[in-house]
């Protein structure tokens, strides 16, 4: 709801090209609390806002009905394992997993239905109703008797497969209040079944006006046409609302007889909106005599908006291009800039020259309604050379409601040359026009944009404009550019920092995870509940019980965060059969259900490796000494074992560790190194001795033990992945996946790594060992002017002036000649190289003993 709500406020706006912009935002927004206000923008006095309101409602029901759909019971995962499919997961004990672990936070949320805050109220119905437990449906339903709730109670109960939700939605339409009978019409709306039908039925004779309006609006909607023999006698109603919503349902349902209808009321209608309304429902008509007679009318009707429908009717007719041509030819001196658009569009697929220059004519107009109307109607011209001329007015127009609708008519063209314009709009000095490039360049979905988006987030200041490119750039971006995007959550603002958690969640692999994890603590709530939602979908679930304690917090703020995340768990566990997004969150939930006993699998045992426990647990030993600070009489009782086991790596280690602490180093090095003979990959051992080293002043035993803690630390990443192989090898997808999570949290994947090594290497002299890698990162991105100029440093210093040379040529073609990188390269070409020292031979990195470090 947050992020509907500005969309909202804007259907309030005096100008109703921003109320048209609001209503398709709203259409494609997916959230069905906004219905309502949908329904109510149907009546705007403006023609073209409540023909906009009309498809925005239509695709928000289109999106759900009562109750959820038929599920998928068994999903087929990734993996083939000897020509079989490995791992079947059933999505049904999974997201009824997945719901149980909400469940004790959504009793919560059941708690606060009733409370005094009435927007956490709302906001808990409708996440109650996202996460879709029956448990609860008792408190919506009593919540649904308090008038300023009931709307989004009504909605929840809807996500429900309950007999008591349903019977108490069927109970709104048999209520004596008009307002609750039109929610119960808005939330069933689309539902096909008998009780409902009739009740719809029924109501299309109810005394209320808005009420028949709504009865005949949901009967279309249903898609039934054995319910269009009910709506006829709707046409004679005494309100035009009720007649033309009538209309609209009769379309849909494609009855027969409505040509024949509308053609005997056109002449007699007196109302100009019902008159536009009636031409407009000829669409599709066949091309009578009758039909193009009343069409000749229409297009002299004194009516802009009668004539401007006549004109799209008379578009979409089958009918030779000069007869076409001639019926056309009647408006092309009306001046209306929606009658000419119109005209635009129609004339397009028969006259494209003609089309092109009545647009060019308008876009020249003073008047910023024609410009926007000529942009529009260029939508749909589905011709490459009307999208260039789109995007090349990005170049020059200022006005924001032009601009808008030039995005949105951009978004339907494809095709190089006009991501090129694009790509140049981004540079423009309009930040709407900056923003209007990169939601197109997202919504195109060409790669083409993808490497401008990417360098256009490096250079933009523009708040707005950065979380549109951020936007478009997690549709256009894979685990590659992860980097990029992750550089943005650095931000102070919590606006950009959300909407780059975004990207990362929409890219969805398990690379996000570090760069995603530390904002689990932001400050910022909103912030921290999109950090939540991705490290969800990763299979994190432990993150409900994040949110779980922000239920907790005196903010409320924070409270109302929580709420809505909660609801977008439980969003994703419908979605658990869309394996691509939520196989890890899915491989979790079936791993909880195997930790509860659900799933058993075999565990092999290890004789042997209990004994060591045993030893460490042993009652002589001073663990309970350590944990009470005696550190004294821990000593006495080691040394004590020692003199009979010397050898024993676990007193070792624990006395050389109290040995350390109580500063006498000497000893403490020495057990420590006596453990190390037994226990070579320990990374705290390593560690200790690390500091112990420090604080003799040894630095280079310092540094050698810090290596081998990293050392230690790769190879026990490497017997984890060889426990990942083994879990393929037997066809244990999911809990591979799970481990391969657990290794990428350990050791982030870093896609830029060769990059880094390179740079790092040569700038240590390592010259064989950095080129390696500095040509291994060229290959992942040839267009990456900071490897190449790495490069052009590492042939300067190799003598390599040829290669040197065509280095600089591709940079400078790159970036440009004045660019700093370029500028270096050049510097670099005109430096004498110094003389090499001699130096000894040493082994290659990775060559080297390393028993040293060990």
């Amino acid at each position: 709801m947050s992020e509907t709500k500005p969309f909202l406020d804007m259907l309030r706006d005096s100008n109703p090209g921003i109320r048209r912009f609001a209503l398709q935002r709203l259409g494609e927004s997916g959230d069905r609390s906004a219905i309502p206000a949908l329904r109510r923008a149907t009546e705007d006095p403006d023609t073209g806002v409540a023909s906009q309101a009309e498809k925005s409602l239509y695709l928000l029901l289109q999106l759900s009905t009562l109750g959820p759909g038929p599920k998928e019971k068994v999903v087929s995962l990734p993996g083939v394992v000897g020509g079989q499919v490995a791992d079947i997961f059933e999505v049904e004990p999974l997201q009824e997993c997945g719901k149980q672990l909400l469940r004790p936070f959504a009793a919560r949320l059941a708690r606060d239905l009733e409370g005094a805050d009435l927007e956490l109220a709302c906001a808990s119905a409708r996440a109650l109703g996202k996460i879709g437990l029956s448990d609860f449906v008792p408190e919506l339903v009593s919540a649904m008797n308090l008038e300023d709730r009931r709307q989004d109670c009504a909605y929840a109960l809807t996500a429900t497969e309950s007999a008591e939700a349903r019977e108490a939605l069927l109970a709104l339409l048999d209520s004596k209040s008009k307002t609750t009978i039109r929610l119960g019409i808005y939330v069933l709306s689309g539902d096909r079944s008998l009780d409902v039908t009739q009740r719809l039925s029924s109501l299309l004779y109810h005394p209320d006006a808005d009420v028949r309006t709504d009865a005949a609006f949901a009967i279309g909607q249903t898609g039934d046409p054995t319910l269009a023999s009910k709506l006829p006698r709707l046409l004679d109603d005494k309100s035009n609302l009720v007649v033309i919503r009538a209309l609209s349902a009769l379309q849909k349902l494609e009855f027969p007889d409505l040509p024949g209808i509308l053609l005997a009321r056109i002449p007699a209608a007196r109302d100009d909106r019902l008159r536009a309304t009636l031409v407009g429902a000829l669409e599709g008509a066949e091309a009578s005599a009758d039909v193009i007679a009343a069409l000749e009318r229409a297009l002299q009707d004194p009516d802009t908006r009668v004539r401007a429908n006549a004109v799209e009717v008379a578009g979409s007719l089958s009918l030779p291009r000069d007869r076409k041509h001639a019926l056309l030819s009647r408006v092309q001196q009306d001046r209306n800039n929606r009658v000419l658009a119109n005209l635009a569009v129609a004339m397009g697929p028969i006259d494209t020259v003609y089309s092109l220059k009545l647009m060019s004519e308008m876009l020249n107009s003073s008047d910023k309604w024609e410009r926007a109307s000529a942009v529009y109607a260029a939508g749909f011209i589905r011709e490459e050379r009307v999208g260039l001329w789109l995007s090349n007015i990005f170049m020059f127009e200022e006005d924001p409601d032009v601009l808008r609708n030039t995005v949105t008519s951009l978004s339907r063209f494809r095709g190089e040359a006009i991501c090129e314009q694009l790509v140049k709009a981004l540079r423009h000095h309009h930040p709407a026009v900056r923003s209007g490039a990169a939601r197109v360049l997202g919504s195109i979905g060409e790669r083409v944009g993808r490497e401008a988006l990417l360098q256009a987030l490096e250079n933009e200041s523009d708040p707005g404009v950065i979380e549109d490119q951020l936007a478009a750039l997690g549709k256009l971006c894979d685990a590659s550019h992860i980097g990029p995007i992750s550089a943005r959550l650095k931000e102070g603002c919590p606006r950009i920092q959300a909407r780059a958690l975004e990207a990362l969640e929409q890219i969805g692999s398990v690379e996000i995870l570090p760069h995603v994890e530390p904002f689990l603590s932001s400050l910022d709530p909103r912030v921290k509940c999109h950090s939540a939602r991705a490290l969800w979908k990763l299979g994190q679930l432990d993150v409900v019980t994040v949110l779980g304690g922000m239920l907790q917090s005196a903010n409320r703020d924070e409270t109302y965060a929580a709420v809505c995340a909660l609801g977008e768990l439980g969003v994703a566990l419908e979605c658990l059969s869309d394996i691509r997004h939520f196989y890890l969150l899915a491989s979790a939930l079936r791993a909880r259900l195997r930790d509860a006993g659900t799933w058993t699998d075999s565990v092999e045992e290890h004789s042997a490796s209990w004994l060591r426990i045993q030893e460490l647990l042993d009652t002589e030993q001073p663990v309970s000494s350590i944990y009470s600070g005696r550190y004294p009489e821990a000593i006495n009782t080691l040394q004590g074992q020692l003199q009979s086991k010397p050898e024993s790596s676990s007193a070792n280690f624990l006395v050389g560790d109290l040995y350390r602490r109580l500063g006498n180093l000497e000893l403490a090095r020495k057990h420590m190194e006596t453990c190390r003979k037994s226990e070579p990959r320990f990374v705290n051992l390593d560690l200790h001795m690390a500091s112990v080293c420090q604080a003799q002043d040894d630095t280079k035993g310092s540094i050698q033990h810090y290596l081998a803690a990293v050392r230690s630390k790769v190879r026990i990443a490497d017997e984890l992945i060889d426990a990942a192989y083994q879990l393929l090898a037997r066809d244990r997808i999911g809990d591979a996946s799970l481990l391969l999570k657990a290794l990428v949290q350990q050791v982030p994947i870093d896609s830029r790594l060769h990059y880094k090594v390179g740079k790092q290497l040569l700038n240590h002299g390592l010259h064989e060992d950095a080129l390696g890698h500095l040509f291994k990162a060229l290959l992942a991105d040839p267009k990456d002017a900071r490897v190449l100029h790495q490069l052009a440093v590492l042939m300067a210093k190799l003598d390599q002036k040829m290669v040197l040379k065509k280095l600089a040529g591709w940079v400078e073609e790159l970036v440009g000649p004045d660019d700093p990188l370029a500028k270096q390269i050049v510097s670099l070409m005109n430096q004498e190289r110094p003389k090499d020292r001699a130096q000894p031979s040493r082994p290659r990195a990775g060559q080297q003993q390393r028993d040293s470090l060990d």
